[in-house]
């Protein structure tokens, strides 16, 4: 599997666990434990669900879904 294949994998699959898990908020270095790669991976795939308006970055650091909580 090549990088850009292997990325690709990745932001999908942090994509889909923000969308499934509404109230999840992640640092950095989960994201990086999470999917298996690097802390700057990580960082990097992050900024791209923000660029995308799906996460926000909370002031402890964390990410967080910015759609609304279901009741």
């Amino acid at each position: 599997m090549t990088t850009a294949t292997a990325m690709t994998g990745d932001l999908v699959r942090l994509r889909s666990e923000f969308l499934l898990f509404p109230g999840m908020c992640l640092t950095v270095e989960q994201a990086s434990r999470l999917l298996d790669v690097t802390r700057d991976e990580a960082a990097g795939l992050l900024a791209v669900l923000e660029f995308e308006g799906l996460v926000a970055p909370g002031k402890r650091g964390a990410y967080r879904s910015t759609s609304p909580l279901l009741s």
